[in-house]
């Protein structure tokens, strides 16, 4: 299957996606409440043409067949227009509410106020909606399979199965439907066989192999067969070894056949893809301490939540984020209590720059839970991003106490650098390597960046051969990284050393990344050094066209337009590289120094 046709297969499901450009899903502020009147006029003026979008006569809502109260339909629907605009996603689907009351026939209504709830997750709201779409023409997939999970919740197995597969008539090439056809006919007292053979048939799909061998294990474990749902896990691991749900499958099944000495490996070859993965960190704690295994088996509703919760995580691969926050509402719809949609909705609200609200979702992943540290991780990122460093580093510093994962090490190596505590930074890195030493996969996974991330705190310490030794440790690992290439490279330009073996470094990265503003810089910085002025130009002025408020880029810019006698150039690119606050004071005073040379050269 192409990977058109599978886009296009999944973008059906996106039957409510709003136009809103920057919305920030899932949150739960209260609208501002707007006086509405039932006559002809409003107590507030309608916004001017300045204020919002403009409305053409096809966007306004299509009237009904029968007599509606104009004044609270349009007054509504042009407050949740503005609303959705601002990006104002919960007030966007207040006045569609209110809109689609005074209009309960209006489809277009319906299917704006449906869509903005469940990505609120107001789930009552949304299900009541939905259930007046389905009546009328061409309704979304997203209300069937909000209605399938409503019923599955409810118990009723028999009214799911039908809202399901009539999501699945509307795509029908999406494996999901058909797994949770499978599911629904397992539990209903279909054979296993039978069960099983509507998914074989299916044509496999490009990057859902792994996805599809999942289930297949996961419905033979169900009916008994745990052979083949060992085959079928363990054909899904070789396939996709990133993949938490099958670790744990696999785990969970190795126990159940006396089999427990290959749950080692399965774990290794997960760390060997994910070598920074904290989510299945208590799994991994159990595994070592040797903890006798307890955790249950899924029941059917956290198998169908599961599915549900892999079309939400295909939606946001695709940037559909509206479509995502849908689908993992609905999938917290039949299980509520799971750790890992609760961290993915803490994700989802990050990306919505709905901070507070991300923080408070991972605070309420119990500690006990295989996600629990990453959401710890991910909000100690947030106070990071916000300013508060300090904060952070608290945080992460506290962490580190009671888990031993070498991530925390990295993380707050990360912090103290970009605090420029670079002999903090280095102490840590000392630390990860030496953890390290003996593991050949983390050695190849993660020290070519330890070995980078300390030679470049060295070079800052300005202990120049230490940082040399680390970066050349640094390729030794990874010969073809660009970004150490460019860095080693440009190291020696600053020092005017190694010229010509720095323009070769450079000149690897740059065929590698042909349009990177930092590289193309440095080759511009070489050519300098080698006095090719005019080629120098061409390779900076590049780089600014891709970077332009980069001081450093800017800097070198009016350096070569000075050696070409372009005086004036020179002094507009100086001008806006102090503008853009240098990377350093020596930067800063090289600046300066120029400028005011040329003001006195100008001035005789």
């Amino acid at each position: 299957m192409t990977k058109t046709s599978y886009l296009l297969s999944t973008l059906l499901l996106v039957g409510c996606v709003s136009s809103t450009p920057h919305f920030s899903f899932l949150k739960n502020d209260k609208p501002e409440q707007v006086e509405i009147t039932t006559n002809n006029t409003m107590n507030e003026p309608l916004p001017s043409a300045t204020q919002t979008p403009e409305i053409s006569a096809e966007q306004l809502p299509k009237p009904a067949s029968r007599p509606i109260d104009v004044a609270p339909l349009l007054s509504n629907y042009l407050a949740a227009k503005l609303s959705e605009y601002e990006g104002k996603v919960a007030d966007a689907a207040f006045f569609y509410d209110r809109a689609e009351a005074a209009d309960p026939e209006n489809k277009d209504l319906k299917e704006k106020a449906f869509s903005l709830q469940l990505a609120l997750g107001n789930l009552e709201e949304a299900v009541r909606l939905a259930k007046g779409m389905i009546t009328k023409e061409d309704p979304a997939p997203i209300s069937y399979i909000l209605l399938g999970a409503d019923a599955l919740h409810q118990n009723a197995l028999a009214e799911s199965k039908r809202y399901f597969n009539l999501a699945k008539s509307i795509s029908p090439v999406l494996v999901q439907f058909h797994v949770i056809q499978a599911y629904l006919d397992l539990e209903m007292g279909q054979p296993i066989d039978k069960v099983v053979e509507q998914i074989k048939k299916l044509p496999p799909m490009e990057g859902l192999v792994a996805v599809r061998h999942y289930h297949l294990g996961r419905l033979y474990e169900k009916a008994g067969k745990l052979e083949l749902a060992q085959r079928e896990y363990e054909f899904s691991m070789e396939t996709d070894p990133a993949s938490s749900f099958t670790v744990l499958a696999l785990e969970r099944l190795y126990h159940k056949t006396n089999q427990s000495e290959k749950t080692p490996h399965i774990y290794k070859a997960f760390m060997a893809e994910n070598p920074d993965n904290v989510m299945l960190n208590l799994s991994q704690q159990r595994l070592a301490e040797n903890t006798p295994y307890t955790l249950v088996e899924p029941t059917l509703k956290q198998d169908i939540a599961a599915v549900v919760f892999e079309l939400s995580t295909l939606m946001s691969a695709q940037k559909l984020q509206l479509a995502a926050a849908q689908l993992l509402n609905t999938a917290l719809h039949i299980h509520p209590q799971s750790d890992a949609f609760k961290f993915y909705a803490g994700m989802l609200q990050e990306q919505g720059d709905a901070y507070d609200d991300a923080i408070q979702t991972y605070n309420s992943i119990e500690k006990n839970q295989n996600t629990w540290l990453g959401g710890q991780i991910r909000i100690a990122d947030i106070y990071n991003n916000l300013g508060q460093h300090q904060k952070a580093i608290n945080m992460v510093e506290n962490l580190r106490k009671d888990n031993p994962h070498s991530i925390l090490k990295r993380i707050l190596a990360e912090m103290y650098y970009a605090q420029e505590n670079y002999g903090k930074a280095i102490q840590l890195y000392d630390e990860i390597l030496q953890s390290e030493k003996e593991d050949e996969v983390a050695h190849l996974k993660n020290d070519y960046w330890v070995y980078f991330a300390r030679g470049s705190a060295y070079e800052r310490l300005k202990e120049y051969d230490k940082a040399e030794q680390d970066l050349k440790k640094s390729l030794a690992i990874q010969p073809n990284n660009a970004t150490v290439l460019n860095y080693l490279g440009y190291m020696w330009l600053e020092r005017d050393q190694h010229i010509d073996e720095a323009m070769q470094l450079i000149g690897r990265a740059l065929v590698m990344r042909p349009n990177d503003a930092a590289i193309l810089d440095s080759m511009g910085w070489v050519l300098y050094k080698k006095q090719e002025y005019a080629k120098a130009a061409a390779f900076l002025e590049k780089a600014n066209q891709i970077q332009s408020n980069d001081p450093t880029i800017l800097m070198h810019l009016g350096d070569v337009y000075e050696k070409l006698n372009r005086m004036e150039e020179a002094h507009h690119y100086w001008t806006k590289a102090l503008e853009f606050n240098p990377e350093t004071a020596q930067d800063k005073a090289h600046i300066q120094n120029k400028l005011n040379k040329l003001s006195r050269k100008l001035k005789k």
